[in-house]
């Protein structure tokens, strides 16, 4: 899955404009793009404002990407940054190539077992 993701961060890259970030902005990148490559990472999605939740039950970390900013939390600590827009658009889209990664191989394994029982139910007759 982390070999998927990065294929499809590189290609996504080549349609985008180059964004200077903050150092700051670049640190958040990171860690984001770290929870991402995490497999114990789960990443929520509000469909009706496309905020983003990325949460790692446990390290018990949580990022909250939403039209703001940025909230980077755990157990010790959070953190809450307001971002431009276009930055925030950025880290969503990470979490995005992550998310959609994961929804493909889910729709992998289902078609995966309904080929399986359809075979099955072909061998019964």
């Amino acid at each position: 899955m982390k070999n998927l993701f990065k294929k499809e961060m590189n290609i996504s890259n080549v349609f985008k404009s180059k964004i200077e970030l903050t150092e700051y902005e670049e640190s958040y990148k990171k860690v984001i793009e770290a929870m991402c490559d995490n497999p114990d990472t789960h990443i929520l999605i509000n469909p009706s404002n496309g905020d983003y939740i990325l949460s790692n039950p446990n390290k018990h970390f949580d990022i909250i990407i939403d039209s703001q900013g940025v909230t980077i939390t755990n157990t010790n600590f959070s953190s809450r940054r307001q971002l431009p827009e276009n930055v925030l658009d950025l880290f969503k889209d990470i979490a995005k190539l992550r998310a959609t990664a994961d929804r493909e191989s889910i729709v992998k394994a289902i078609l995966s077992r309904e080929k399986a029982l359809l075979e099955q139910i072909m061998t019964n007759k």
